[in-house]
């Protein structure tokens, strides 16, 4: 077994030990190797620890959706809900719905200011060009 394939071992059995789901959450000092090691060997890109770190963000997901659903704690079933249910229960589970519509008809408006009518400044040039006068 090579030195990249104990260090790979040694990080896989850690991640899964403890449930890490993502590769900030590891603590090198627990673990027994280096960061620095982990990066010099490549094992930040190794498809299996990737999986691994999946595997239990998949399994959190999951345990919490199911105790939030057997919860009796309705705040906690409505969030469950807007989770696992399509677009149509979202729709009806938010409080706060925006519907818009457009019938695809551009309406000009001219607007006319009078004579005497002093623009704002609109941009940082604009400011600049105000002040020194």
């Amino acid at each position: 077994m090579t030195k990249q394939q104990q260090h790979e071992k040694t990080l896989l059995d850690f991640i899964q030990k403890h449930k890490i789901m993502e590769w900030s959450h590891l603590s090198w000092k627990l673990i027994g190797i280096s960061r620095t090691t982990a990066y010099d060997y490549k094992l930040n890109e190794s498809d299996t620890i990737k999986a691994a770190f999946e595997q239990n963000r998949s399994e959190a997901v999951n345990y919490m959706l199911q105790k939030w659903i057997k919860s009796d704690n309705a705040t906690l079933q409505v969030a469950a809900m807007k989770i696992c249910g399509d677009e149509a229960i979202r729709a009806k589970l938010t409080q706060q719905q925006q519907h818009i519509t457009t019938d695809e008809q551009l309406t000009q408006i001219n607007i006319t200011f009078p004579d005497n009518f002093k623009r704002l400044p609109s941009t940082e040039s604009d400011i600049n060009l105000e002040r020194s006068k």
